[in-house]
Order: structure tokens, then sequence, then C-alpha cells
């Protein structure tokens, strides 16, 4: 009882003999199996998959005989999966991939560094728990209550479904930094997430392909490879480039692509393809300031096959919070409003602006005047952008975006001279 290595031994010794005489699913695929309140005494455990199975209020489990690396030989981990409660306990650096967590209470839990890859956590409550360095890749949260997490550099990916997550805030730090914060998301104490927000937070950098290039880049030789990741992936197009910014010593050029895309794939036909052309050119001369590079590929976007998209609507990152775009958008300090976008669409991009000038210091009333100003006068300068606000207006009614969201909208149409519908 007190971890005598002795004892421990005997232990696996009897377990070893004991599951001869005992139920086998040796070699077996038992997948999503469930065997809940089953006695599993003398059951040998040595199968090819249990993935996903569900052990809740099993007895005995821990008298089976088990793969010598299954997650069940941690007894903190098979406490969990029989008990369905991890409340306030420490999974820290536990292996639970691949498990069955759905409609686990995990209040308070601390998961930092634990390993949920694959893991079904199905409408699991992880409310105010620590997923700090955790591994979330391909795990399904679909329904899961995630308000006061610390998701301080979590790892999920594309595989991630973040689908329906119940989620007001979250903390970026599991601790407070020296200004007394956790980096709570939104930042406004008094603002949180509407439904389908922490999804669209946390999706957006995953359909984006980075390409990058040393030394400048050189304008014919870009035109060059882009033109052949457009020919080789349909669902790249001209107006895809997301942003260009300088690096350490290259240019950035965040391209974005359709789910699914083999990026390894797209960045090698970039790369293999930008390095034969700029073999061949006879000029040599790279362009190295982001602002050029841009006005150059608006000048000459005809350039690329057919596509004459190029000069299409883009953010464009200078890297030192500034923004170029040649085509009409709203901006305030540096930031960028598409206002082409549906409502739904921009409605985070004005959210996220209302929280940068409020870190600078901007009262809420403050911040939702300056921009609501920007983009009436964007409205008044073009007559498409007054159409697209009149569109907007209209459809205030029945958008699923948050009242801030909202006021600002009315506050633009007012200040443009617009009639409310």
């Amino acid at each position: 009882m007190q971890g005598d290595q002795i004892i421990a031994l005997t232990k696996k010794i009897s377990i070893l003999i004991s599951s001869i005489g005992g139920t086998t699913f040796k070699d077996a695929t038992l997948t999503y199996a469930n065997f809940s309140h089953a006695e599993l005494k003398c059951t040998d455990f040595r199968v090819k998959d249990l993935s996903y199975a569900c052990y809740r209020h099993t007895k005995n489990i821990d008298n089976s005989r088990l793969n010598e690396h299954s997650i069940l030989s941690s007894s903190t981990v098979l406490d969990l999966l029989v008990n369905g409660s991890g409340r306030g306990k420490s999974y820290m650096d536990k292996n639970l991939e691949s498990s069955n967590l759905s409609e686990f209470d995990l209040r308070g839990a601390n998961l930092t560094r634990a390993n949920l890859s694959k893991a079904l956590l199905k409408k699991a409550d992880l409310r105010g728990a620590i997923l700090r360095e955790t591994l979330a890749t391909g795990s399904d949260f679909t329904s899961a209550k995630l308000t006061g997490t610390c998701l301080q550099n979590w790892n999920i990916d594309a595989a991630t479904n973040l689908k329906n997550v119940e989620c007001q805030y979250y903390f970026e730090l599991e601790k407070e930094d020296d200004n007394g914060t956790r980096e709570r998301r939104p930042h406004d104490p008094d603002k949180i997430f509407e439904p389908g927000d922490f999804e669209a937070y946390h999706r957006r950098s995953f359909d984006i392909l980075r390409l990058m290039t040393r030394k400048g880049i050189h304008p014919e030789s870009f035109y060059a490879a882009f033109e052949k990741l457009i020919h080789e992936f349909p669902g790249i197009a001209g107006d895809s480039i997301q942003g260009i910014w300088k690096t350490g010593n290259g240019i950035a050029i965040d391209v974005q692509v359709p789910a699914g895309t083999d990026k390894g794939k797209a960045e090698h036909t970039f790369d293999e393809a930008y390095r034969t052309s700029l073999k061949a050119s006879v000029d040599p001369v790279l362009l190295d300031n982001p602002g050029s590079i841009v006005l150059y590929l608006n000048v000459n976007a005809t350039a690329i096959s057919e596509n004459k998209s190029m000069s299409g609507d883009r953010i464009i990152n200078m890297g030192n919070g500034n923004y170029i775009e040649s085509n009409p958008g709203t901006y305030v300090q540096g930031n960028y409003i598409n206002m082409n976008q549906d409502l739904a669409q921009s409605a985070l991009q004005i959210q996220d602006l209302l929280e940068q000038l409020q870190k600078q210091g901007m009262t809420v009333d403050v911040a939702q005047n300056q921009v609501a100003n920007e983009m009436a006068d964007e409205a008044k300068k073009d007559q498409k952008m007054k159409d697209k606000l009149v569109r907007w207006g209209q459809a205030l009614g029945d958008a699923t975006v948050n009242d801030v969201v909202k006021s600002v909208v009315k506050l633009a149409i007012r200040s443009a001279g617009i009639p409310l519908p």
C-alpha cells in the first residue's frame, strides 16, 4: 500500500497469472467500446486500439493486464476515466491521448502540458481549467464549456473541433504579469464572446500559408512563382494575399488557402518556382520595403494569369503596426476594417479595433465614436461603401453580432447622414 517495490512486483505477477484464465481482448480493436459498470478483473487488455473507450464506473480495471504504455497504467488517469470527474485535480504532464472525456467535470483542473491530442471532450466542463502548453491537436471540444480557462500557449490545429464551444472569456496567462493582468480575452472586462466568436477567434490562422523570401523580394520572380502556385492550386487566387511585411532579413507573405490544402507542397511549389525564375533573371534588384512591394503588385496585378483581383481588399501589415491598402477601407491609428465584407465577417475586426484603442487608454465611448467616424468618412467618400453601410444597417436586426458592434454601425450610419432603417 505504501508503494513497496516488492509488493508492486508481486501484484504485477499475480495479474499476469490471473489474466490467463480471464476474458482476453488481446490484439482486438475496441475503438469507442463502452465498458460502463463492467467487472474487468483479470481481463487481458493488451489490445491494438482502445481509443475513445468509455470506462465510467467500471470495477477492478486496475487488476487487468494492460499494454506497457497504456494510458490506463497511470492510476491518476484511470481514476479520472472511471469516475468521470477531475474537478480541481492535477493532470500535469499526463497522457490522455485519444481518451473519452465527453461530459466530464474538469472544472478548475490543471492540465498543464497534458496530452489531450485526439481526445473527445464533447460537452466537457472545463471552466476555470488550466490548459497551459496543453497539446490539443485533433481534439473534439464540441459544445464544451471553456469560460475562464487559461489557454496559455496551448497547441491546437485545423483538426481541433471548437464548434459550439461555450466561452464568454478566457485568459492568455495562468498567473498575473507585472501589470497585474492575466491577459483576458476579450480585453474589456465588461465584454464577452458571443456564440461563435471563440471558434472564429482561434480559426483565423489555420488557413494561412506563409511564404518567405530572403533579402527582399524580386517582383517578377514573385509573379512567376505565384502564377505557378495558382495554376497548381486552383483554390488560391490573386486576392488570396492577406499580408506582406519585413522579417529579420527578408519578406513574409501570408496567403489564404482553402481548408485541406497541402501547405508543405504549396510552399515547395512556390519556393522552387521563385528560385528558378530568380536565377534566370537579368535584373537582380530586390525590393525590401513592404510599401513598395504592395504598390508594385497593385500596379501590375494583371500579370498573374487572368486573375485581375490582386489589388482587391486585403490587409497589408508593415510590421511596425501600420497598414498599407490601395483600395477603400477604414483605418484607425494604423488598424483596418474591410467594409467590403458582410457585417458578420467584419464584426471581429471592429471588436479587435475597439480593444486596441481601449488598450491605448481610450474609454469605450470614445473608441466607438472614433471607429464609427472613420467608417462614416469612408462612406462619404465612396458610394459603394455608403451602399454597403446601408445594407449593414438593414441587416442589424437579424445579424448575430454583439450590441457593441451594432452600436458602432448605428453611429456610423448617423455620422454619414444616412437615415436609420
